[in-house]
């Protein structure tokens, strides 16, 4: 089991911010064979993730701090979570 911390999320919108695609993830996988899609994103203001599909497996967004505008279709759908969201 890993927990999900403060410290954890910060390390990681650091190597976000220092990436020049401005996103970075971590692998929550539990071995190279596990064939499921389960990272931990942090995605930077300016980052752009191309429309994509992955045909044997599932995918699931979870917005755990920020602001997250995900374009479905014609709809902009928006989430903000953390302190600052209220």
């Amino acid at each position: 089991m890993m927990k999900i911390t403060q410290a954890l999320l910060d390390e990681l919108t650091e190597k976000a911010k220092a990436s020049p695609r401005l996103r970075m993830n971590l692998d929550l996988r539990n071995s190279d064979q596990d064939q499921s899609q389960r990272m931990l994103n942090a995605i930077e203001p300016g980052s752009v993730v191309p429309i994509h599909r992955h045909p044997t497996t599932s995918e699931t967004v979870v917005c755990l701090r920020g602001r997250c505008a995900i374009r479905d279709g014609s709809v902009l759908r928006v989430c903000s979570m953390g302190i600052d969201s209220f």
